[in-house]
Protein backbone atom coordinates (compact mmCIF):
# COMPACT_ATOMS: atom_id res chain seq x y z
CA UNK A 1 0.00 0.00 0.00
CA UNK A 2 2.85 2.49 0.68
CA UNK A 3 5.80 2.92 -1.72
CA UNK A 4 7.98 5.63 0.72
CA UNK A 5 8.07 3.32 3.91
CA UNK A 6 5.31 5.42 5.68
CA UNK A 7 1.47 5.44 6.52
CA UNK A 8 -0.21 8.43 8.05
CA UNK A 9 -3.68 8.66 9.67
CA UNK A 10 -5.99 12.09 9.89
CA UNK A 11 -9.43 13.47 11.33
CA UNK A 12 -11.51 15.88 9.94
CA UNK A 13 -12.16 17.08 13.49
CA UNK A 14 -9.13 19.14 13.61
CA UNK A 15 -7.69 18.93 10.33
CA UNK A 16 -4.85 16.75 11.65
CA UNK A 17 -2.79 14.50 10.03
CA UNK A 18 -0.08 12.07 11.59
CA UNK A 19 2.95 10.66 9.35
CA UNK A 20 3.66 7.61 10.75
CA UNK A 21 6.42 4.92 10.34
CA UNK A 22 6.15 1.22 9.12
CA UNK A 23 6.74 -1.03 11.55
CA UNK A 24 10.64 -1.89 12.17
CA UNK A 25 11.24 1.29 9.88
CA UNK A 26 13.96 3.84 10.71
CA UNK A 27 13.25 7.12 10.02
CA UNK A 28 16.13 9.01 9.34
CA UNK A 29 16.80 12.02 6.03
CA UNK A 30 15.20 15.27 5.74
CA UNK A 31 12.79 16.70 7.50
CA UNK A 32 8.89 16.10 6.16
CA UNK A 33 7.25 19.03 4.41
CA UNK A 34 3.50 19.31 3.07
CA UNK A 35 4.82 18.11 -0.31
CA UNK A 36 5.37 14.66 1.03
CA UNK A 37 3.54 12.11 -0.59
CA UNK A 38 2.16 9.29 1.62
CA UNK A 39 -0.63 10.81 3.84
CA UNK A 40 -3.53 8.61 4.27
CA UNK A 41 -6.84 9.99 5.63
CA UNK A 42 -8.42 7.32 8.10
CA UNK A 43 -11.75 9.60 9.00
CA UNK A 44 -13.25 10.44 5.60
CA UNK A 45 -16.25 11.54 7.17
CA UNK A 46 -18.05 13.09 10.92
CA UNK A 47 -18.99 10.40 13.30
CA UNK A 48 -22.41 9.79 13.18
CA UNK A 49 -24.76 8.37 15.69
CA UNK A 50 -25.44 4.35 15.68
CA UNK A 51 -27.12 4.39 18.89
CA UNK A 52 -30.84 3.89 17.75
CA UNK A 53 -29.46 0.39 15.30
CA UNK A 54 -30.82 -0.32 12.15
CA UNK A 55 -33.24 -3.11 12.92
CA UNK A 56 -36.80 -3.15 14.93
CA UNK A 57 -35.15 -4.55 17.87
CA UNK A 58 -32.45 -1.64 18.11
CA UNK A 59 -34.76 1.29 16.97
CA UNK A 60 -38.20 0.00 19.58
CA UNK A 61 -38.31 -0.87 23.11
CA UNK A 62 -40.76 -3.77 24.24
CA UNK A 63 -43.82 -1.95 23.68
CA UNK A 64 -42.84 -0.67 20.64
CA UNK A 65 -42.32 2.64 21.45
CA UNK A 66 -39.39 4.25 19.84
CA UNK A 67 -36.03 4.70 21.68
CA UNK A 68 -34.43 7.69 22.86
CA UNK A 69 -33.42 10.37 20.20
CA UNK A 70 -30.40 12.61 20.93
CA UNK A 71 -31.80 16.63 21.20
CA UNK A 72 -30.38 19.18 22.41
CA UNK A 73 -27.21 17.34 23.94
CA UNK A 74 -23.78 17.44 23.46
CA UNK A 75 -22.26 13.92 22.49
CA UNK A 76 -18.27 14.07 23.10
CA UNK A 77 -16.86 11.35 21.18
CA UNK A 78 -12.96 10.84 22.00
CA UNK A 79 -11.22 9.08 18.68
CA UNK A 80 -7.86 6.78 19.14
CA UNK A 81 -6.43 6.10 16.16
CA UNK A 82 -4.95 2.73 15.48
CA UNK A 83 -1.55 3.57 14.60
CA UNK A 84 1.00 5.88 16.57
CA UNK A 85 2.45 8.95 14.59
CA UNK A 86 6.11 10.24 14.25
CA UNK A 87 4.92 13.62 12.75
CA UNK A 88 1.58 15.79 12.85
CA UNK A 89 0.47 17.79 9.66
CA UNK A 90 -1.58 20.85 10.64
CA UNK A 91 -3.69 23.16 9.00
CA UNK A 92 -2.93 26.94 10.56
CA UNK A 93 -6.62 28.03 10.29
CA UNK A 94 -7.55 24.65 12.70
CA UNK A 95 -4.68 26.06 14.80
CA UNK A 96 -6.54 29.40 15.09
CA UNK A 97 -9.76 28.06 15.41
CA UNK A 98 -9.42 25.20 18.17
CA UNK A 99 -5.84 26.71 20.29
CA UNK A 100 -4.31 22.95 18.99
CA UNK A 101 -1.21 22.80 17.20
CA UNK A 102 -1.73 19.13 16.59
CA UNK A 103 -1.13 17.17 19.57
CA UNK A 104 -0.02 20.13 21.28
CA UNK A 105 -2.22 22.09 23.53
CA UNK A 106 -2.08 24.46 26.92
CA UNK A 107 -3.57 21.32 28.95
CA UNK A 108 -0.12 19.64 28.78
CA UNK A 109 2.78 19.68 31.20
CA UNK A 110 5.99 20.75 30.88
CA UNK A 111 7.08 16.79 30.89
CA UNK A 112 4.39 15.79 28.48
CA UNK A 113 5.61 18.44 26.27
CA UNK A 114 9.40 16.44 26.43
CA UNK A 115 7.96 13.33 26.30
CA UNK A 116 6.15 14.32 22.84
CA UNK A 117 8.79 16.76 21.24
CA UNK A 118 12.23 15.31 23.28
CA UNK A 119 14.58 18.21 24.70
CA UNK A 120 14.41 21.67 23.60
CA UNK A 121 17.17 23.52 21.21
CA UNK A 122 17.23 25.49 24.29
CA UNK A 123 15.85 27.79 26.81
CA UNK A 124 15.41 31.65 27.78
CA UNK A 125 14.62 30.91 31.80
CA UNK A 126 15.41 27.45 33.15
CA UNK A 127 12.47 25.52 33.78
CA UNK A 128 9.60 28.01 32.61
CA UNK A 129 10.31 28.92 29.22
CA UNK A 130 11.79 26.31 26.37
CA UNK A 131 12.10 26.95 22.67
CA UNK A 132 12.10 24.45 19.78
CA UNK A 133 13.17 26.70 16.95
CA UNK A 134 9.66 29.14 16.09
CA UNK A 135 7.80 26.79 18.80
CA UNK A 136 8.29 28.15 22.63
CA UNK A 137 6.60 27.31 25.83
CA UNK A 138 6.10 29.26 28.63
CA UNK A 139 5.57 26.66 31.46
CA UNK A 140 4.99 27.18 35.82
CA UNK A 141 7.90 27.19 37.88
CA UNK A 142 6.17 25.00 40.47
CA UNK A 143 5.36 21.36 39.77
CA UNK A 144 4.23 19.54 38.04
CA UNK A 145 5.09 22.76 35.67
CA UNK A 146 1.42 22.94 33.89
CA UNK A 147 1.53 25.27 31.16
CA UNK A 148 0.68 28.73 30.76
CA UNK A 149 0.66 29.51 27.19
CA UNK A 150 2.94 28.65 23.69
CA UNK A 151 3.76 30.60 20.66
CA UNK A 152 5.14 30.69 17.20
CA UNK A 153 7.39 33.13 17.63
CA UNK A 154 9.21 35.46 14.66
CA UNK A 155 6.30 34.63 12.71
CA UNK A 156 7.84 37.15 10.30
CA UNK A 157 9.64 34.15 8.86
CA UNK A 158 6.70 32.07 8.14
CA UNK A 159 7.02 31.08 4.01
CA UNK A 160 6.38 28.48 1.49
CA UNK A 161 3.53 26.19 2.10
CA UNK A 162 4.08 25.03 5.40
CA UNK A 163 6.89 25.74 8.55
CA UNK A 164 8.45 22.29 9.62
CA UNK A 165 8.36 23.19 13.75
CA UNK A 166 10.04 21.14 16.91
CA UNK A 167 12.82 19.47 14.44
CA UNK A 168 10.18 17.76 12.02
CA UNK A 169 7.06 16.98 14.78
CA UNK A 170 4.88 18.69 13.08
CA UNK A 171 4.15 20.41 10.22
CA UNK A 172 2.03 23.37 9.39
CA UNK A 173 0.29 23.65 6.48
CA UNK A 174 0.15 27.72 5.85
CA UNK A 175 -2.81 27.96 3.47
CA UNK A 176 -1.47 30.56 1.59
CA UNK A 177 -0.53 32.56 5.09
CA UNK A 178 2.62 33.76 5.42
CA UNK A 179 4.91 36.17 7.88
CA UNK A 180 4.13 39.35 5.33
CA UNK A 181 0.18 38.63 5.56
CA UNK A 182 -1.89 41.60 6.77
CA UNK A 183 -4.45 41.45 9.80
CA UNK A 184 -6.89 41.26 7.03
CA UNK A 185 -5.66 37.99 5.62
CA UNK A 186 -6.12 36.54 9.07
CA UNK A 187 -9.32 37.84 9.66
CA UNK A 188 -11.03 36.38 6.34
CA UNK A 189 -9.51 32.80 7.57
CA UNK A 190 -10.60 33.47 11.39
CA UNK A 191 -13.77 35.17 11.44
CA UNK A 192 -15.35 31.64 9.70
CA UNK A 193 -15.45 29.96 13.13
CA UNK A 194 -17.96 30.16 15.96
CA UNK A 195 -15.77 31.91 18.47
CA UNK A 196 -16.36 35.87 18.46
CA UNK A 197 -12.89 37.81 17.28
CA UNK A 198 -12.07 40.84 18.61
CA UNK A 199 -9.04 43.09 16.74
CA UNK A 200 -7.36 45.24 19.68
CA UNK A 201 -4.81 48.03 18.92
CA UNK A 202 -3.10 50.58 20.07
CA UNK A 203 -3.00 54.38 18.84
CA UNK A 204 0.46 56.10 19.33
CA UNK A 205 0.16 59.66 20.29
CA UNK A 206 3.86 60.80 20.20
CA UNK A 207 5.54 57.91 17.83
CA UNK A 208 5.02 55.76 15.08
CA UNK A 209 5.24 52.34 17.07
CA UNK A 210 1.47 50.32 17.20
CA UNK A 211 0.47 47.18 18.46
CA UNK A 212 -3.00 45.32 16.88
CA UNK A 213 -4.00 41.93 18.17
CA UNK A 214 -6.29 39.85 16.83
CA UNK A 215 -8.50 37.83 19.47
CA UNK A 216 -10.47 34.75 19.07
CA UNK A 217 -10.82 32.71 22.23
CA UNK A 218 -7.66 31.90 23.61
CA UNK A 219 -5.91 32.52 20.43
CA UNK A 220 -4.36 35.88 19.67
CA UNK A 221 -2.16 36.85 16.83
CA UNK A 222 -0.18 39.82 16.99
CA UNK A 223 0.90 42.03 14.90
CA UNK A 224 3.04 45.47 14.95
CA UNK A 225 5.69 47.98 13.17
CA UNK A 226 6.13 51.43 13.13
CA UNK A 227 4.49 54.27 10.80
CA UNK A 228 6.78 55.99 8.85
CA UNK A 229 7.74 59.39 9.71
CA UNK A 230 6.05 61.30 6.89
CA UNK A 231 2.06 59.80 8.21
CA UNK A 232 3.10 59.95 11.64
CA UNK A 233 1.70 63.61 12.74
CA UNK A 234 -0.97 63.32 10.74
CA UNK A 235 -2.30 60.11 12.37
CA UNK A 236 -4.24 61.75 15.22
CA UNK A 237 -6.59 63.60 12.59
CA UNK A 238 -7.47 60.11 11.05
CA UNK A 239 -11.04 58.55 11.90
CA UNK A 240 -11.07 55.02 13.19
CA UNK A 241 -11.91 53.30 9.73
CA UNK A 242 -8.87 55.37 8.52
CA UNK A 243 -6.39 54.32 11.01
CA UNK A 244 -7.37 50.86 10.89
CA UNK A 245 -6.27 51.02 7.02
CA UNK A 246 -3.08 52.56 7.94
CA UNK A 247 -2.59 49.53 10.59
CA UNK A 248 -3.89 47.48 8.11
CA UNK A 249 -1.68 48.27 5.49
CA UNK A 250 1.97 48.81 7.93
CA UNK A 251 0.92 46.06 10.44
CA UNK A 252 3.63 43.13 10.10
CA UNK A 253 3.17 39.77 11.99
CA UNK A 254 5.13 39.23 14.97
CA UNK A 255 3.90 36.15 16.74
CA UNK A 256 1.09 33.38 17.22
CA UNK A 257 -0.15 32.84 21.15
CA UNK A 258 -2.10 29.76 22.58
CA UNK A 259 -3.13 30.99 26.07
CA UNK A 260 -4.65 28.18 28.62
CA UNK A 261 -7.67 30.26 29.13
CA UNK A 262 -8.98 33.10 27.55
CA UNK A 263 -7.60 36.50 29.36
CA UNK A 264 -6.14 39.72 28.92
CA UNK A 265 -4.48 40.72 25.79
CA UNK A 266 -0.51 39.62 25.67
CA UNK A 267 0.05 43.07 25.12
CA UNK A 268 -1.17 45.75 27.63
CA UNK A 269 -0.56 48.87 25.69
CA UNK A 270 -3.46 47.93 23.30
CA UNK A 271 -6.42 50.06 24.26
CA UNK A 272 -9.03 50.28 21.65
CA UNK A 273 -11.07 47.07 20.15
CA UNK A 274 -13.18 46.59 17.35
CA UNK A 275 -15.40 43.11 16.16
CA UNK A 276 -13.37 41.43 13.09
CA UNK A 277 -16.68 42.41 10.98
CA UNK A 278 -16.38 46.05 11.66
CA UNK A 279 -12.46 45.91 11.00
CA UNK A 280 -12.99 44.25 7.71
CA UNK A 281 -15.72 46.87 6.96
CA UNK A 282 -12.95 49.80 7.57
CA UNK A 283 -10.75 48.45 4.89
CA UNK A 284 -13.83 48.99 1.79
Amino acid sequence: MMTRGRLAISTALVGLVVQLAAPGTAIAGPLPGCSDQGWLGVWAATPSDASRGTDDFDRYDMSMNPQSVVRDETIRAILTPTFGGTTARVRLSDFLATGRLGPVDCGLSRNQVAAMLGPPDGWIEFPTYWCYGKLEFSFDPERPHAMHFFQIEFADGLSGDCEVLAGGKIVLELEGLSGGSHPTDFLRIMSDGARPVHVIYSRPSNNGTFVLQIVSGSVIVIFDFEFPDEIVSDLAALDEAAYLRQCDRFARLDSIYALRKPGAPVRSDTKFAVTAAAYLAAMT
